[in-house]
């Protein structure tokens, strides 16, 4: 309150060290709060099953976020599954990586050489323009999309812009606070302070002298500030950012109200309400297909372990979805695709 009490008294604070650094933290806190919700969003499309008790449908799920590949290999006789890169052999004839760098948290890393499909059948599909140094480990690559895109450039690139807006409408929230500027001479400032504690503090009565010498009397101008151009902006703001909250939510498969955000209030009828569910499903399933297209290779190759390996299309039973939004990805159980009579 201090703050705003003392720059509406005309003491810029803006330029001050401590107040530049309170806002660069208060800024970066909010991109961080964004971020965080829809990187979570974002794990929660996908599952798996069938994994060793050595692989983790976490790391799988994290993998195919945050990395362009997950590379599936044994060490020993275990399967592990970790987020990878791709290495220096480059791609066969097909657009098949060759090789790859895998990292656990624990800082190793691990080079894996991938198993191609049909390298057995043609030996022209093992070739690749970079040096052949065989990896340490032999396994699988998993990638995230046919772009080899890491889905957290989405993620990214939507919560930039959403914090950059939230951070626009904090800007100008103090100034709601303050729609009366008071307008006083320097030697009525401090009779003028005192008066507007009195009555931010809800005293019933405010005494204020009129027979003060040199007319230094609190008698002073509440003129009102001109907040339209301030805060007509937030509407429109709030408006923007539920516009890139449906667009960052279709892109990641979550569904959502899409365009009917433009509709300012009116009611939404189901169709509108559900009017991305075609398109979320089509993006999500289209991940779930390609990924499962390359979890074959595995099953063609008749991999001990790995027979009922499978990625399939996270649901969850009798959630609307703000209940989806709303949870943490890792806490709840998804429901199988099959009708359990339940």
């Amino acid at each position: 309150m201090a703050n705003g009490l003392m720059n509406g008294w005309g003491i810029d604070i803006s330029n001050s060290p401590s107040f530049k650094k309170a806002a660069a933290i208060a800024s970066i806190r909010t991109g961080a709060r964004v971020f965080a919700r829809y990187a979570n969003l974002a794990s929660m499309t996908l599952d798996f099953e069938g994994l060793t008790n050595t692989m983790s449908n976490r790391a799988m799920r994290e993998g195919l976020l945050w990395y362009p590949i997950v590379a599936i290999f044994k060490v020993g006789d275990s399967w592990i599954n970790l987020p990878a890169v791709p290495g220096g052999r480059g791609f066969n004839a097909q657009g098949n990586f060759g090789d790859g760098f895998a990292y656990g948290k624990n800082g190793r890393v691990y080079h894996v050489t991938f198993k191609m499909p049909g390298e057995d059948e043609a030996d022209f599909l093992k070739r690749t323009p970079g040096p052949e140094t065989p990896g340490e480990y032999k396994g699988y690559c998993i990638r995230a999309n046919d772009a080899c895109m890491p889905l957290i450039d989405t993620v990214l690139y939507y919560s930039e812009q959403i914090a950059d807006l939230l951070g626009a409408i904090s800007a100008v929230t103090p100034l709601l606070h303050h729609p009366i500027n008071f307008q006083c001479t320097q030697r009525q400032r401090a009779s003028a302070i005192k008066w507007y504690k009195e009555l931010e503090s809800n005293l019933p009565f405010i005494f204020t002298p009129y027979d003060t010498p040199d007319n230094t009397r609190a008698s002073f101008h509440a003129e009102p500030v001109n907040l339209l151009a301030n805060s007509d902006i937030i509407k429109p703001t709030v408006e923007l950012i539920d516009w890139f909250d449906n667009r960052c939510l279709t892109e990641i498969g979550i569904e959502n109200i899409g365009s009917q955000v433009d509709k300012k209030g009116e009611n939404l009828t189901e169709d509108e309400i559900h009017g991305t569910d075609a398109v979320t499903s089509l993006i999500v399933q289209n991940q779930v297909d390609l990924i499962n297209q390359q979890i074959d290779e595995m099953h063609i190759n008749e991999e001990p372990g790995l027979e009922e390996f499978r990625c399939i299309a996270r649901r969850y039973a009798n959630d609307t979805i703000d209940d989806v939004r709303s949870v943490d990805p890792y806490e709840r159980e998804p429901v199988a695709d099959e009708d359990t009579g339940d």
